[in-house]
């Protein structure tokens, strides 16, 4: 149900900020880029790869557009092509990485989960 949010914004609530957090808190994060915060930085990442931005002047266009969106969006008051620009360059990749690995791990344990109560529903269907 609708609660004012944006779709992408209703996404972005299942994602694991507090796992996004220990990586940051594990690869030291925190000593880059005092203004574009890192949880902005990852949304705004995922809002690429979802609009199939093909590249930083392609993603500032499309971004200009919506301004007063942004906060709402989860991107913070303001993204510039340079703050972006130095985050890509400076920050850590393997926090993206590693929280990709776990959001798979996750999802694929859930997965197995199902198949394996299928699995025992049709076993015990069988030898009824």
């Amino acid at each position: 149900m609708n609660n004012g949010k944006f779709v992408f914004s209703q996404q972005c609530d299942f994602l694991p900020k507090v796992r996004f957090d220990w990586l940051v808190k594990k690869y030291d994060g925190k000593k880059s880029a005092k203004t574009f915060k890192r949880w902005n930085h990852f949304l705004l990442t995922i809002f690429v790869q979802l609009t199939n931005r093909e590249s930083l002047r392609d993603l500032m266009s499309t971004l200009n557009a919506h301004k007063s969106k942004f906060s709402m969006l989860g991107f913070g008051k303001s993204v510039s092509r340079s703050n972006l620009y130095k985050a890509n360059e400076i920050r850590d990749v393997r926090i993206f990485e590693e929280l990709a690995y776990i959001m798979v791990e996750k999802k694929a344990r859930s997965l197995v989960a199902v198949a394996e109560r299928q699995m025992k529903l049709a076993l015990d269907y069988t030898r009824c």
